[in-house]
Parts: C-alpha cells; structure tokens; sequence
C-alpha cells in the first residue's frame, strides 16, 4: 500500500533512478513492482523526475533494504559520474581553492535540487558545510544524506591535493548497521541525530588550491551561475509563491498562511503583491497544480500519486479538477 504524501511533502528532483535500481540488482518484474509500490512510474527507469520527496526516499530505501552492497549510499556514490550535478558541480571543480568551492556549492544548491540548501560556516577551528531540508528532520533520508556526503567527499577528495582532510562528519538521522562502515569510508567520526547533514575541515586547510582549478573556465561558469540566480531572483510574485509551494511546503499544506509564513510576509502583503500582477493566492495555487499535473501525467504518474502530491482529497477529486482543466 502507498504511503500517503505527508504533509510539507516537496517536489524533489532526481536523477539517480536508473543507478539505484541497477544497484538493487532487481529484474525487470521486480523494477515495475517497486517502481509501483513507491508511486512512482515506469518512465523513471529512463532519468531524471520531479516527483514528491517521501516517494523518492522510499524507493532508494527500499532499493537498499533489497540490495546485497553496504552501505547502499556509499556505493550509490561510488557510481555516480563526476559532473552528473552540472553547473553547480563544475564551479566547485574549477575553483581556485577548497574555500571558494564550499561557497559556490552553497550559492548554487538551488541549480541542483531547490528543496535542499548548503550552508558554510566558519568556527574557531573548523569550515564546516551543513546541508537541511526545509521542513523536515531528517534532510533526505538515511540514505539519500550518506550518499550526498559520500559523493561529496569523493568529488572534493579528487580535487583537493593530498585529498580532503576532514575532521567530521554527521547525520540528522539516526546510527544504523552500517554505522562503522560509514566510518570506514570517511576516516573520520561519524555522529547522528544532529539537526542539519554534515562535514568539516580544518580551518586552516580551507584556502588549499585544487588540483583542478582553471580560473578562465570558472570565470565563465561563475558568470553563468550568476545569470541563472538572477534568473531566479527576478521572478514574479506568482513565481516565488509557486516555488514555496514545490520546493518547501508541498501542495499538500499550501494554503496562504503557511506561504505567507515561508515567506516572512503577512496574507495580506503577499495577496496585495499577486493582485499587483492580475491574479490572486487561489488561482495561482490552481494553475500551479495544472501545470504539475500536467508534467506528471506526461512522466506517467499514477493518479494516486498525483492527487496526493498536488493535495486532492482523493483521485475522484483530481479527475474533477483534470477534466476542467482539459476542457
């Protein structure tokens, strides 16, 4: 039986599908079975989706839960190709030293995935880099946050001379059986039950030089990554409302309340700023949920899933709404 979408469900995306279930070394009977089992469709098998957080922890847990390689996000990031997270990645790749390489990751976090942020910060002995999701406890998941502080430390260990030298690393979720192979892998303590994901490294060690540093091709990158966030910052209203609803709270707890929140505006400032722009709370929330509909419908999304996600009472109610959208 599917779990229902909590909520505060995101939309995550993720491109990983095809690795995780290679891992989970599951025929093609048992992909379809999983696939289904998640929510999810059988187009995933194929790349990249959008598709509610809780569904896509699910599937890399299960996948896990089934696959014979430990830790499972460890291996998951062993096989992941270099440059898989684009733009963000290479400016990390071709920074000038490991200190500026943290801090594009954390400028550039939303070119990857927007639910998820990075954050650097400086102590009297340590950088440390923290990853959170907002409006969850355990980021990720288990697995999904071993496999992003797996991959990263590889990405930044064949980057960094000498490899990275980290002090620590810790989870938001809690000690599983694979905790000393964890702690094997990074050479390092490993806590858990922390409040955000994350690694740390001297603070005198921050200003290394990489290895793979190229200052006229991180010059270009850079200036294509500021173009993308100016991109983003220049949207409408109705854009940065859209964007809570999808990367923060889920259709499922969107109302103007909790948006407003998110925001740090009150209804009525947020309401006066659509009606500004010619629409209103409700028809954006509206159109929103046609336009997800529409791309989920397209990826082959089963309409329980989508109903879910997009906050419907019940299927019945979404082929309601679908068949007024389509007339």
């Amino acid at each position: 039986m599917l779990r229902a979408v909590s909520h505060g469900d995101p939309l995550f995306i993720f491109r990983l599908t095809p690795l995780v279930l290679a891992l989970a070394e599951l025929d093609a009977d048992a992909t379809d079975a999983l696939l289904a089992e998640c929510g999810l469709p059988a187009s995933a098998t194929r790349g990249a989706i959008t598709a509610p957080l809780s569904r896509v922890e699910r599937l890399v847990e299960e996948a896990a839960r089934r696959s014979s390689k430990r830790p499972f996000g460890v291996a998951l990031a062993r096989a992941v190709p270099f440059g898989t997270y684009e733009l963000a990645e290479l400016l990390v790749r071709t920074a000038p030293d490991l200190e500026r390489g943290l801090r594009e990751l954390e400028r550039h976090a939303s070119l990857i995935n927007p639910v998820g942020r990075f954050e650097v910060r400086e102590t009297a002995d340590e950088t440390e880099l923290h990853y959170f999701v907002h409006g969850t406890a355990d980021a990720l998941g288990a697995t999904m946050n071993e496999f992003t502080f797996a991959y990263l430390h590889r990405a930044l260990d064949d980057v960094t001379p000498g490899g990275l030298p980290l002090s620590r690393v810790w989870f938001s979720h809690h000690a599983s059986e694979d905790a000393p192979a964890l702690r094997a892998c990074f050479g390092v303590d490993v806590t858990y039950g922390a409040r955000t994901c994350g690694l740390s490294i001297p603070r005198g060690s921050s200003p290394t030089p990489l290895r793979t540093a190229d200052p006229v091709v991180f010059a270009f990158l850079a200036k294509q990554g500021q173009e993308r966030l100016r991109a983003l910052g220049d949207r409408s209203a109705a854009a940065v409302v859209v964007d809570v609803i999808e990367s923060q709270l889920g259709f499922a707890a969107a109302d103007l309340d909790a948006v407003s929140a998110r925001l740090g505006q009150t209804p009525r400032t947020v309401q006066r700023r659509l009606g500004d722009e010619g629409t209103t709370f409700r028809e954006v929330l509206e159109e929103a949920r046609k336009r997800r509909a529409e791309a989920m419908l397209a990826d082959g999304m089963p309409f329980a899933t989508i109903a879910e996600a997009l906050g419907f009472s019940g299927v019945r109610s979404f082929r309601r709404a679908h068949r007024r959208w389509t007339r």
